[in-house]
């Protein structure tokens, strides 16, 4: 089968993921053909995976580094990022088309959720999804539907009614976005979706069925060194985002009782306005903090095995690689009780599933700290968790079948 991939993905889990399913695909013997926009990076495919390359020019006014457009700005910028991306899926979709491709699998769009290629092919397709736009559907520390605050007599200034009109644009151009991304959603045959609460948040967010198609961990990378001494130290892997809430880490470990543990962040992405802020928050706290950016994966292996957890602390995470491939490597995670992490944790049997509260993540962290046993124990079994439940090849598996399914189902393209 010639399987046709789209993706605009930084780097992070969901580029990760789709290169583990590249990698699967091609050892089955599939033909995988990557299209992707020319601003970003070629994916890192494991070494004897071939797969051809086509880079479609991409020309778009919308940058996520840039700062926000404000008043009618932020409405034309909306529309020309939103024809740009639409005018450059039309042009990849008859490239595939030419290829003669069996099947699209599309992934998550970095600028809209759900990418408008399926709207454009006119093969089967199937979308996988991380999230939907969170900022969209979810609270968020700032709501975006919110309504301003109430006039007042002395608001009643010119500056106060240009506040309230830039927020009847930016409310008109969140809106178009949200239109687009659902249309864009139902174009696909089927979307699959990361774990449980990632299939409820498309199900509120589009109103939209998906399938759960759980992730893999690389085990052949990801595992036991021997029996390495642990440092003291813990660990977090990921994006230094606000989103990411290592601030809430950094918060637990002043809670800590001496001696803390030194905390170190792998971060392939980072905000560096966050970092000079955690950088400070930790020096007033007197915590020892470490960020390594874009190491390479011996390295993050041996840091995972040799620390004595890895703590996950975002709010709502859909899915997180982190817990997963610390437990590959006999290392308990803890994480925030909720989201996608309620399935990829096991409380009490591969780490440890705490409330959103210092205190909270303190006490876990000063457990596994200090208890050998219970830090031993945690990780012998999260690494039989993992080797039961989150193999590569087992997620290859699940992926085969659902494009199998749809080629079936679909073969003339037929919504």
């Amino acid at each position: 089968m010639k399987i046709a991939v789209w993706h605009n993905l930084p780097h992070g889990g969901g580029r990760r993921a789709l290169q583990d399913h590249i990698a699967g695909l091609a050892s089955r013997g599939h033909t995988v053909k990557i299209w992707q926009p020319s601003d970003v990076a070629p994916l890192n495919l494991r070494k004897g995976i071939a797969a051809e390359l086509t880079l479609v020019d991409h020309h778009s006014t919308y940058r996520s580094d840039a700062p926000s457009p404000r008043g009618l700005m932020r409405l034309v910028a909306y529309q020309q990022t939103i024809a740009t991306l639409n005018r450059n899926a039309a042009v990849t979709a008859s490239m595939i088309h030419r290829s003669g491709c069996d099947v699209l699998f599309a992934n998550t769009c970095r600028f809209m959720g759900s990418p408008f290629i399926g709207r454009h092919v006119e093969i089967p397709s199937l979308l996988y999804l991380q999230e939907p736009c969170r900022v969209h559907y979810e609270a968020m520390p700032e709501n975006p539907w919110a309504a301003p605050g109430r006039l007042t007599r002395a608001g009643n200034s010119a500056h106060a009614l240009a506040r309230r009109m830039e927020n009847a644009v930016k409310v008109y151009a969140y809106r178009r976005k949200v239109r687009e991304e659902i249309e864009n959603a139902r174009s696909y045959h089927r979307i699959l979706v990361n774990s449980c609460y990632s299939r409820e948040s498309i199900l509120r967010a589009y109103g939209i069925e998906a399938s759960v198609c759980y992730l893999g961990v690389d085990t052949e990378l990801f595992h036991m060194q021997g029996s390495p001494n642990r440092l003291h130290m813990i660990l977090t892997v990921g994006s230094v985002t606000r989103l990411k809430r290592i601030d809430a880490v950094l918060d637990a470990l002043a809670l800590v009782r001496h001696p803390r543990p030194r905390y170190v962040i792998v971060a392939s992405t980072y905000d560096e306005d966050y970092c000079r802020e955690l950088v400070r928050n930790a020096s007033r706290h007197g915590i020892e903090f470490e960020l390594r950016r874009n190491v390479p994966d011996d390295e993050l292996v041996s840091l995972l095995c040799r620390a004595k957890a890895v703590v996950y602390a975002p709010r709502l995470e859909p899915f997180g690689y982190g817990p997963l491939e610390a437990n590959a490597c006999a290392t308990p995670a803890i994480g925030i009780d909720e989201g996608g992490l309620r399935e990829t944790i096991v409380n009490g049997e591969t780490g440890v599933l705490v409330e959103n509260e210092p205190r909270h993540i303190a006490d876990a962290i000063e457990m596994l700290c200090q208890d050998r046993e219970a830090r031993e124990r945690l990780g012998a079994r999260g690494r039989e968790y993992v080797m039961e439940r989150w193999t590569l090849q087992a997620a290859n598996e699940r992926l085969a079948a659902h494009l199998d399914q749809i080629v079936v189902r679909f073969p003339a393209g037929g919504r």
